[in-house]
């Protein structure tokens, strides 16, 4: 079933609250006959102690990087929740179809200027949700390069939006207040180390998981990053225990109890002979001895620890943090359609949850 993403902004126009002109941008002017003033968070945040100071956010997401790239479940995981998010789709709707049209006309606009069509600018939004569970659009305004108007806020005229572009998280760094409201936002390249700093009100930071008094989200890969690379560990077990058992190991047996080995004329042991005989015989050749000889192959025979419920159980734990299922992963082997159905339900239940977050962000901001 299509599962779409509705953004329903404005669907109180025709209350005394707002008020549409097709030539000038949505303002929120009067409510209830009081002007609208802006109020603070009056708790405080751990980001307290850097106030004044720019600062890195409280997760590092090299690792989630570094993951993606290297290891294909949670490559994977993450391409297919989001292609989920690409096929439901998206659209605008509202009760007043002026609105929705005025709307979708300025977000071709944008689309024309910027050169980033909206719908991949929504897949980089899904992704970076998906995998880091933040993602942030800066907002580029130039009113020569817009149809909308400059509008007033506070006494501030501020120029319309002619541009959304995505801020790669990873290089981002925060100036907060006191409650943890964010003052300034700044980009820094790893590499090269140049800055650029952007206005709060430019900057839109879509989240989820963000606990109270923090500054980002706390990312959803991130407890699944240890029982990953515990599997890869075991994974490596394996590959040495398959090179150990591979080739067989051969066990030279010289005399028994009844029949000990020999001493030849200049003191040289049998066995010695025999393993310097060995050494010097190609590959694949063939050593004829008496009955007192003895050729045994060596290997595991069964006894060595059975490792695969070790890897199907942390495959299992692995998958359970990604939040998709065996089937999911194409390894529906011992799953007949009705379980497919409901392991495949998890995750889209996943992925509709992130529509109705970004429905949110989108009408809010």
């Amino acid at each position: 079933m299509k599962t779409k993403t509705i953004i329903e902004g404005f669907n109180a126009l025709k209350n005394s609250a707002y008020k549409q002109d097709m030539n000038k941008p949505l303002e929120i002017e009067r409510i209830s006959g009081a002007k609208v003033k802006k109020i603070n968070n009056r708790s405080m945040s751990y980001a307290d102690r850097h106030r004044g100071n720019w600062f890195k956010p409280e997760y590092d997401l090299t690792e989630i990087q570094i993951a993606q790239d290297v290891d294909s479940y949670v490559f994977k995981a993450i391409q297919k929740k989001v292609h989920r998010f690409v096929l439901a789709g998206w659209e605008l709707v509202g009760n007043d179809t002026e609105t929705v049209n005025y709307v979708k006309r300025r977000i071709k606009e944008i689309e024309l200027i910027s050169g980033v069509p909206f719908d991949l600018l929504m897949k980089d939004l899904a992704h970076d949700l998906f995998r880091y569970s933040n993602c942030a659009w800066v907002k580029v305004r130039n009113k020569d390069a817009s149809r909308g108007k400059v509008r007033t806020v506070n006494g501030k005229e501020i120029e319309p939006v002619a541009g959304y572009f995505l801020l790669p998280f990873e290089t981002l760094w925060f100036k907060v207040k006191k409650n943890g409201e964010i003052k300034k936002v700044m980009q820094e390249l790893p590499n090269t180390g140049d800055l650029k700093e952007f206005a709060p009100q430019d900057v839109i930071h879509f989240y989820t998981n963000k606990k109270p008094g923090f500054t980002m989200g706390t990312p959803e890969l991130l407890p699944v990053l240890e029982d990953i690379s515990l599997l890869r560990r075991l994974e490596e077990n394996v590959e040495s225990m398959i090179d150990a058992n591979l080739h067989p190991l051969f066990h030279y047996k010289v005399g028994n109890d009844n029949h000990p080995e020999r001493y030849g004329p200049d003191g040289v042991k049998e066995s010695d002979l025999v393993r310097n005989t060995i050494e010097y015989m190609p590959s694949g050749g063939i050593f004829v001895s008496d009955h007192r000889h003895k050729i045994e192959a060596i290997g595991s025979e069964g006894k060595a620890l059975s490792i695969q419920d070790y890897i199907d159980y942390f495959k299992k734990r692995v998958f359970s943090g990604l939040g998709v299922s065996s089937v999911d992963m194409g390894e529906g082997d011992t799953a007949n359609r009705a379980t497919a159905n409901v392991l495949s339900k998890s995750a889209i239940q996943d992925v509709e949850a992130l529509q109705e977050v970004v429905k949110q962000f989108v009408e809010f901001f």
